[in-house]
């Protein structure tokens, strides 16, 4: 029998787990954040990428994607080259109503002290636990999940990085705060997030990228989610995104190997008058 401890998936591990008490997560038991790692194959300095989800309840296409990728991690059908952090922000006690009559309750998206904040910023639990989080990890990006309209989101990214997702994933890509209006369920306008104190804007002024994968969220279903945004569409994205180091620029190589220079000192002495 082989070593069973001798496993080429690598695993889950839990870095920390906080039991969150605010507004936000009416629970009174809290909601548990949990951070996660996983190694990567060929992880070098400033690479790794930390996976954000879940905040509107464990019932939502965001949670679903989030669950998906997860597995397909941990089966090894993803074999991720930098190191991964993962955030599955779930509360189980929010309900669809709840979502549907503040459709734009995005806890994990808002509430960050950023440089473009015009008001001073009470900061929640959960948001001072994922800026803790950011300063032990120091990703070089910070992928979210959220639920509304299908596109991607994005700041600070690279230009070149963007278009690829985007057509992996078939989504349409946009800055943020330049993404369609979405229209609720009434036929009202729902205006765009806004940027101040963001998620996205707090990336922008701590160095790193965000990159946010949002998913129909008129989608109810598991399965749904699995055939219509996962098979072939958000999971050939992630699975690029992953499986080498993006952020990173190439090494630049001498066209021409460098020549060793022999020092005349070095050379015989019957060769000196030659």
């Amino acid at each position: 029998m082989g070593n069973k401890t001798a496993m080429k998936t690598p695993n889950w591990q839990l870095l920390e787990i906080a039991q969150i008490q605010s507004d936000s997560f009416p629970s009174k038991s809290g909601i548990p954040l949990q951070l996660f790692k996983m190694n990567g194959r060929q992880p070098e300095e400033n690479t790794s990428l930390w996976f954000i989800a879940g905040s509107e309840g464990s019932s939502k296409a965001d949670a679903f994607i989030m669950s998906l990728f997860q597995k397909a991690l941990s089966k090894g059908t993803f074999v991720p080259a930098p190191d991964l952090f993962m955030t599955p922000v779930i509360n189980p006690l929010v309900s669809d109503k709840a979502s549907r009559t503040n459709p734009l309750q995005k806890n994990y998206l808002c509430g960050f002290p950023t440089t473009k904040s015009t008001e001073t910023v009470s900061l929640s639990s959960e948001v001072s636990t994922l800026m803790r989080w950011k300063e032990r990890i120091s990703p070089k990006a910070i992928i979210s999940f959220s639920s509304g309209s299908s596109m991607i989101r994005h700041m600070n990214a690279p230009e070149e990085i963007v278009r690829r997702l985007s057509e992996l994933s078939e989504r349409n890509a946009f800055a943020f705060g330049t993404e369609p209006e979405l229209q609720a369920e009434d036929g009202s306008t729902i205006p765009r997030e806004i940027i101040d104190g963001s998620l996205g804007q707090w990336c922008v002024d701590q160095g790193v990228v965000w990159i946010d994968f949002c998913m129909n969220g008129s989608i109810k279903s598991f399965d749904e989610i699995a055939q219509l945004e996962w098979r072939t569409c958000v999971g050939p994205a992630l699975k690029w995104l992953v499986e080498g180091l993006r952020f990173n620029p190439p090494k630049e190589e001498a066209a021409f190997p460098k020549l060793q220079v022999i020092p005349a000192l070095d050379m015989p002495p019957e060769f000196a008058n030659l």
